[in-house]
């Protein structure tokens, strides 16, 4: 069971818009998040404690996505995150 980590704000999540989407950036890696905090906004990270199966994954990634009224990105585990924010930027359409 992989757990994951969030950044928040109080008891909410974090989102960031891209090109005007929403977004919660998660990561298998602490770090990643917390060394972050203020690009998103966020006060602290918070640890999703992993699930059994990807359906399960996939209903927590859909309870956060409907919480921010966004999507979630799962940050590779081997990436830097300011990478990850330049590859959302170029790849994601810009919303008007």
């Amino acid at each position: 069971m992989a757990s994951y980590f969030v950044p928040y704000t109080g008891k909410k999540p974090a989102a960031l818009s891209i090109n005007g989407h929403r977004l919660i950036i998660v990561s298998r890696d602490r770090l990643m998040i917390e060394e972050h905090l203020e690009v998103f906004g966020a006060d602290r990270v918070r640890r999703v404690a992993g699930v059994d199966s990807k359906v399960e994954e996939e209903v927590v990634f859909d309870q956060f996505a409907k919480l921010i009224k966004g999507g979630v990105v799962v940050a590779p585990a081997d990436s830097d995150f300011s990478q990850v924010l330049k590859n959302l930027e170029h790849q994601l359409p810009w919303l008007q």
